[in-house]
Formats: C-alpha cells, sequence, structure tokens
C-alpha cells in the first residue's frame, strides 16, 4: 500500500514539474516572440536595436516570398521590413542600420534621424513661381539649377539661352538657381573678396529675381544638403508646380524637349508616383583601393560594393507628392555626400518611388558643332558638361535655320 502511494505520489510530482516545464519553455519562446516584435518595431520606427550600444548588427535571415518568421537566436537578429523589393536570404546591417544584399547592394533599414541646421539667405520664390499661364492644362514646370555661387558666368549664359524670360513665359516653366556661400558670415567680413562675392550675389537676385540662396558652405561634400534644400524649397515655395526638375549649371537643357516630354509624364499618370531620369545600375561604391578621389567612401561611412539604383545627378524630374515622400526620408537616413545617390537611391528606395528611365537624358554621345541638330533632333533633352562658351555654341545651333540633319552628322 505504501510502495503504490509513493509511486502515485512520484507520478504527481512528475506531471506538476512537466507542467512548470513546459510553461517556462513556452513563456521562454512567448518572451523571445516578444523581443523580435519589439526589436522588429524599435528598427521601423526608431533605427535602434532594442537599445543595444553595439554599433555592428549582424545575420539577418527571412524568406520574403513565404512571409516566415525566422525566430532570432539572439537580439541582433531581426525580420527586414517585407517593403524590400529585392529577395534577401542573409543580410548584414553595420552602422547605422545599412543592409547590405548578397549581390553587393547596400540600402537602408528603418529610421536613423538626422538633424539639419540651416537656412535661406536670399529666396526669390515670389517672382518665380507665379504668373503662370492660364490655361490649367498646361504643364507647370521648375528648374532647380545647382550653381557654385561664384558661378556668375554660367548663371548669366543660361538666362540668355534656355533661361530667356519669353522662352519660359511661352512654354511655362521657370528658372531658379540654388547657391551655397562662399564662406561663414564672419569669414565674409574679414575677407574682403569673399565679401565682394556677396555683394555681388544680393545685386544679381536684385536684378534678375531668380536666385536661391542657403546658408551652406560651398563644397562637394555639401552638395547632399543643397539638394535636400532643393526639395524644401519646391515642396514650400514652389509648390504650384507640377514637376521640378533638378540639374546643374554646366549642363545645356533643351527646354521645348524637355516640356513636351515631361507633358506625357504627366498625361501617362506617372508623376505623382515615380522620378524619371537616366537611371544608374550597378554603380559601385569607391573605395580608396580603387584610387582616392572625392567620390571614394570608407567602409564605415558606406558598407557594400553596389550603391542602389539611382538617377545621374544631371538631370532628374518628380512631382510633388513624390518630392515629400523622398524629403521626409531625408532626416531618417544617414547622410550620404553622394547627393545623386543619397537622394535618388537611398531616399527614394525607402520612400518606395519607382524611377521610369528617359534615355533623353544623357551625356553621351557628346553633343558637338556638327551634331547638334541630330541630337536634339530625336528627342534628347541634356547635353554633355560644357563651360559656358560652349552652351552659347550649342545654343546658337540649336536654333540655326535650316536645321540642317544627315545621320552621318
Amino acid at each position: 500500500m505504501k510502495q503504490q502511494r509513493l509511486l502515485l505520489f512520484t507520478i504527481g510530482l512528475n506531471v506538476i514539474f512537466g507542467t512548470i516545464i513546459i510553461t517556462l519553455l513556452s513563456g521562454q519562446r512567448s518572451q523571445r516572440q516578444d523581443n523580435y516584435q519589439v526589436i522588429y518595431t524599435e528598427l521601423q520606427t526608431h533605427g535602434e536595436t532594442n537599445g543595444n550600444s553595439s554599433q555592428h548588427q549582424v545575420l539577418l535571415a527571412t524568406n520574403l516570398r513565404e512571409e516566415q518568421v525566422v525566430e532570432p537566436s539572439s537580439q541582433h537578429e531581426v525580420l527586414l521590413p517585407k517593403n524590400l523589393r529585392e529577395k534577401p536570404v542573409v543580410q548584414t546591417i553595420s552602422p547605422p542600420h545599412w543592409t547590405v544584399f548578397l549581390n553587393g547592394t547596400v540600402v537602408h533599414v528603418g529610421n536613423s534621424p538626422q538633424k539639419y541646421n540651416f537656412s535661406y539667405l536670399i529666396n526669390s520664390h515670389q517672382e518665380i513661381c507665379s504668373n503662370w499661364t492660364k490655361d490649367s492644362n498646361k504643364l507647370k514646370l521648375v528648374m532647380i539649377i545647382k550653381s557654385n555661387v561664384i558661378n556668375f558666368d554660367r548663371r548669366q549664359t543660361i538666362r540668355e539661352t534656355t533661361g530667356l524670360r519669353i522662352l519660359q513665359q511661352q512654354l511655362n516653366y521657370r528658372i531658379v538657381f540654388l547657391l551655397g556661400i562662399e564662406a561663414d558670415y564672419f569669414s565674409m567680413k574679414n575677407d574682403s573678396e569673399t565679401w565682394k562675392i556677396q555683394t555681388k550675389v544680393h545685386k544679381e537676385s536684385l536684378e534678375y529675381g531668380d536666385i536661391i540662396q542657403l546658408d551652406i558652405i560651398e563644397s562637394f561634400r555639401n552638395l547632399t544638403m543643397k539638394a535636400i534644400m532643393s526639395l524644401d524649397w519646391y515642396i514650400n515655395f514652389c509648390s504650384s508646380a507640377d514637376i521640378s526638375l533638378s540639374t546643374d549649371d554646366d549642363i545645356y537643357i533643351h527646354a521645348p524637349n524637355l516640356m513636351s516630354q515631361m507633358s506625357q509624364f504627366k498625361s501617362k499618370g506617372l508623376v505623382d508616383r515615380h522620378i524619371t531620369c537616366n537611371q544608374n545600375t550597378w554603380m559601385p561604391i569607391l573605395r580608396e583601393k580603387n584610387g582616392k578621389n572625392k567620390y571614394t567612401l570608407t567602409e564605415d561611412e558606406l558598407p557594400g560594393k553596389f550603391f542602389p539604383q539611382y538617377c545621374s545627378g544631371f538631370g532628374y524630374a518628380f512631382g510633388l507628392d513624390v518630392a515629400k515622400k523622398i524629403y521626409e526620408q531625408t532626416f531618417l537616413t544617414p547622410y550620404v555626400f553622394i547627393d545623386d545617390a543619397f537622394i535618388t537611391g537611398f531616399c527614394r528606395y525607402k520612400a518606395e518611388i519607382d524611377v521610369v528611365h528617359n534615355e533623353n537624358f544623357a551625356l553621351n554621345p557628346s553633343v558637338t558643332d556638327k551634331n547638334t541638330a541630330c541630337q536634339f533632333k530625336k528627342g534628347r533633352i541634356t547635353s554633355n558638361q560644357f563651360d559656358f562658351h560652349q552652351i552659347i555654341n550649342i545654343w546658337k545651333y540649336v536654333n540655326k535655320i535650316p536645321r540642317n540633319c544627315t545621320e552621318k552628322s
């Protein structure tokens, strides 16, 4: 009898301990799942991995097609957001939340809040974005031309060619020049040459009313700041324009071809969901071993081998809704000083904006005196990079009558 009671007691204890163990295991499993959800949410909203101070987060794994939940073996492993276009197998996140695909392409995941502190010194928006044609069906476009503050001759050349006021009025587009400053205010006050430059810019603005100047010092690594502010200016001061074109002051723009093709871009319903440009694919990230130049990036600045697909910076266009979506991402994405890759690559990718490739935004073949008529008759929008003397020559050949074009030329 005692042996039976002892046996029953032992069985009872085993059942109780078994229940406790199952409960604990279930709790651990639930806790691991909860940790995963917390990590995933923080990655999406704050760009942080569960408060971990380590800068290097490693090894992500998921099957996006089957949407399987892969439980992390540590708090460094998370499931990638579903909006990633590619189907990664293993991802590596390095600071701050860069994601490198197996093919070497790098994108940014989650939110890494950025703070920028700059403002407008000159803002001629009232003169630029007004007096559009009364025909509401006619496309309204603003060209935002990035120009170094000292490039007075280039700006004047554009005003006398593509920027002719009568042409702007007839085709319903506007031109604005986006400038930085040669030096900060205190340095300018102590340097007569830089002060003369700033005084000349003020006079230029008063005379032509087409200058936007930012308190950003002109340098290659500040071009991304200028690009961010070009979005800010379009959204806040020229939202009446249907499309914004970003370009540079060493590019000739064939305005009739531009307006014709951008009108088609809008009529097809693409303007609010796409960006159009000459798209770069498989652009390598240059390292010092490739030869140090101004485009070189270190592994700490940006991991991976290739940029995401992005637009060539000499000409890309989009509508207001696209500008707002990309602009939002500029404050949630780590700063990359290569402006076209940052704006139309990383930020565009996160904003889920697609690219419509347009081969008429082109640098090649080079435009020459002999082939100018043929190149632009075929619909080309942009030239290769020119100095202001060459732009004047191209303008003359474009408007030469008769416009003779033969395939041999």
